[in-house]
C-alpha cells in the first residue's frame, strides 16, 4: 500500500511537498532522493549524501532541513484526496511547543550552563521532542535530546535517548480534518500556534 505525506518546509521560503512511500522512511527516501539526486541508500537503511555516511533518512532531515527552518512531515489522508475541496489542519501537535522548549531550554541549561546550542522540535506521538545541537561546519552534533510530556496536570521531562529509527515510528505525522464551518476540537490544535 502506497501512502502519501505533505512536507511543510519553510526556510527562506515556504515549499510544500507531496511525497509516497510503502512507509514513512521509504516516503522520507524519496524526498531525499528529489532532493539530492546524488543521494544513495545503502544496504542496512543509512543515507550517503554530500560525502557524509546519515545512519537513517531522519538524520539526513535533520542536518539539511530541520536546522535551517521549519521543516514537518504529515500523512495526506485518503479524504483528502477524495473530497473535491479538502482543508487540512498540520501542525506541530496538540501540545504546547513553546512551553515544552522553554521547560526543556531550562532543563539542558542546568546541565550544560555555558553551551551554545540551538534547538528544534519534532512532534512524537507521546509529546514533544526538542533536540539540542551544536553545528560545526558541515557536522551536526546532538548534544541532548528530551522528551516532553503533559499529562493533564503537570508536565514531565526526561532524557530520550532513541535513535532515529525509534524516532520515525514515533513520529505524530497525523493531518487533522477541518470541516467547514465547524472549528477542529481544542484538543487536536496547537497551543502554540500554527508550526509553519
Amino acid at each position: 500500500m502506497t501512502n502519501h505525506y505533505l512536507i511543510f518546509e519553510k526556510s527562506a521560503h515556504a515549499v510544500i511537498h507531496i511525497i509516497q512511500g510503502g512507509t514513512l522512511t521509504e516516503a522520507l527516501w524519496n524526498y531525499i532522493v528529489r532532493d539530492q539526486t546524488e543521494a544513495t541508500l545503502q544496504e542496512d537503511g543509512s543515507v550517503f549524501a554530500w560525502g557524509t555516511l546519515y545512519p537513517h533518512p531522519l538524520s539526513y532531515i535533520e542536518r539539511w532541513h530541520k536546522i535551517e527552518g521549519d521543516w514537518q512531515i504529515r500523512d495526506l489522508p485518503d479524504w483528502a484526496w477524495s473530497d473535491p475541496s479538502a482543508q487540512v489542519f498540520a501542525d506541530k501537535g496538540p501540545y504546547n511547543t513553546a512551553l515544552a522548549t522553554e521547560s526543556c531550554l531550562a532543563k539542558f541549561r542546568k546541565r550544560f550552563p555555558k553551551a551554545d546550542a540551538q534547538f528544534f522540535v519534532w512532534p512524537l506521538k507521546t509529546g514533544v521532542l526538542v533536540t539540542f545541537y551544536q553545528q560545526k561546519h558541515l557536522e551536526l552534533k546532538i548534544m541532548k535530546r528530551y522528551l516532553w510530556v503533559w499529562d493533564g496536570k503537570r508536565e514531565k521531562i526526561s532524557e530520550w535517548k532513541g535513535d532515529e529509527a525509534q524516532l520515525a515510528e514515533e513520529l505524530d505525522t497525523q493531518t487533522v480534518r477541518l470541516s467547514l464551518g465547524a472549528a477542529a476540537p481544542l484538543s487536536s490544535m496547537s497551543y502554540g500556534g500554527v508550526g509553519f
